[in-house]
């Protein structure tokens, strides 16, 4: 209810996502328009990630054991990288960050929430997550915090109030971008300023979970609950993300998949799920049967 009412103004349409009610997009703005018009020059659009959580810790020890990363070189900065099962292969993705070497900041999917709650010493945070994915999204953040992000880089962080407002400069569209980790007070002030950008400027756009799983397909990136699991590990080519481990890692543990990731066809798939051979062996599976607008072809 919360979420609904700070959007009533751009009329959302919310959707159940897991336990959370979320915009799955927005009846003042078309879905085809707000995908195309976020790869456009001088267009920004902006997501509600508030579903996903926030966790933070000081123990870097127990970081690089769990997710087998070094994070001795990230200063300041922000990895992409993996829960991982015994066997190693790949439960759900995680953001972790060095803030301003005085904690880490891990940014987890929805579903694995209770994955870190279960760890000692990693601390659960009550805050707003605001994605902004587009070329406008430097200008119009440094817009509304009076800040200068010339020489902030891909992935790294800044802090404008000490735990209170953090960003770093990443997204899920494939665009350049920024994610706003937000107090639920100064996150609602932002956001409903945000909003009222919106009314007034034809560039600034919101979107929902519809047009943020679009925007990411269209890039070829992970729908995480879609495409991890089952027996896919981290040094698979279907997603090209060895990076999530460190090298020393990999090597260790013979990271291996036997999948190779496809990507579009001209016609439209019958329905996701499993592919099988005339013998009936399985040989691969369908993440998705949904059209790219941009491209013009089925993913």
């Amino acid at each position: 209810m919360f979420i609904q009412k700070l959007y009533q103004r751009l009329s959302p349409k919310m959707g159940q996502y897991g336990n959370f009610m979320l915009p799955l997009t927005f009846n003042k703005f078309k879905t085809k328009e707000v995908v195309t018009k976020t790869r456009q020059p001088g267009f920004a659009t902006i997501f509600d990630a508030s579903h996903m959580g926030i966790f933070e810790t000081e123990r870097k020890d127990l970081i690089e054991k769990l997710f087998l990363v070094n994070l001795e070189k990230y200063n300041n900065k922000s990895k992409l990288s993996a829960i991982l099962s015994k066997e190693n292969h790949i439960i759900d993705d995680l953001i972790i960050g060095d803030v301003d070497k005085s904690k880490y900041r891990l940014v987890v999917n929805a579903a694995n929430k209770d994955y870190f709650r279960d760890i000692e010493d990693f601390h659960e945070k009550d805050k707003m997550i605001i994605a902004i994915q587009g070329d406008y999204s430097q200008k119009l953040v440094e817009d509304v915090f009076s800040t200068d992000l010339s020489c902030l880089y891909f992935m790294e962080n800044k802090t404008i109030q000490k735990d209170v407002i953090e960003i770093c400069r990443c997204g899920y569209t494939g665009e350049d971008g920024f994610e706003l980790y937000l107090n639920l007070s100064e996150g609602k002030e932002i956001v409903e300023k945000l909003v009222d950008i919106s009314m007034n400027r034809d560039n600034v756009l919101f979107g929902g979970l519809i047009e943020r799983d679009l925007l990411r397909l269209e890039s070829g990136l992970c729908l995480s609950g879609t495409d991890f699991g089952g027996d896919l590990g981290v040094d698979f080519k279907a997603l090209n993300m060895n990076f999530m481990v460190d090298l020393k890692y990999r090597k260790q543990y013979n990271f291996q998949s036997d999948y190779t990731r496809v990507g579009f066809t001209d016609t439209k798939p019958i329905r996701p799920g499993s592919i099988f051979s005339r013998d009936g062996t399985e040989i691969g599976f369908i993440t998705s049967a949904n059209k790219s607008f941009n491209l013009n072809k089925f993913i």
